[in-house]
Parts: C-alpha cells; structure tokens; sequence
C-alpha cells in the first residue's frame, strides 16, 4: 500500500506480476478502507480500465495478468 496521512487521503495498491502466468492476487482482509478501485492496468490498451471498474474490497481477490501491472486506489467513503 502506497499512501499518505494527509487530509486528502489518497492511497494506492500496486500489484505487480512477473510470472509468465496468471496469477490470482488476495487482498488482506484486514487492510484498512472498504473498497479499492482499479484504476490502471498494464494488460489493458493504454492502461486504461474500462467501466464499470473493477471494486476489490479486504478479502477479496484480482486475477493479475502474465507479466503486468495493476493499480488500485482507495475508493473515498
């Protein structure tokens, strides 16, 4: 996780895959905010994710592409 403390609070989750496989990536259930958004991805064109984005909240899991990048951001309560 990638944030700061400041008023806006943004935060970010980058998931990174070198395999040359797929992987499914497990979000800790107890990580703090509700709902993360995907917000880039390196298997998309031009990385951008299309509506509706995908919404990963604690516990859940995100299939992460062969050799990619993904990122998500704290989706503001």
């Amino acid at each position: 996780q990638i944030g700061n403390d400041t008023a806006d609070g943004q935060r970010f989750i980058v998931l990174l895959n070198a395999c040359d496989k797929k992987v499914d990536f497990k979000l800790d259930p107890h990580l703090p905010g509700a709902a993360w958004t995907h917000v880039f991805d390196t298997q998309e064109p031009r990385g951008h994710v299309r509506a509706p984005a995908t919404v990963l909240h604690p516990g859940g899991t995100f299939p992460i592409g062969a050799r990619s990048l993904a990122l998500f951001q704290l989706t503001p309560a």
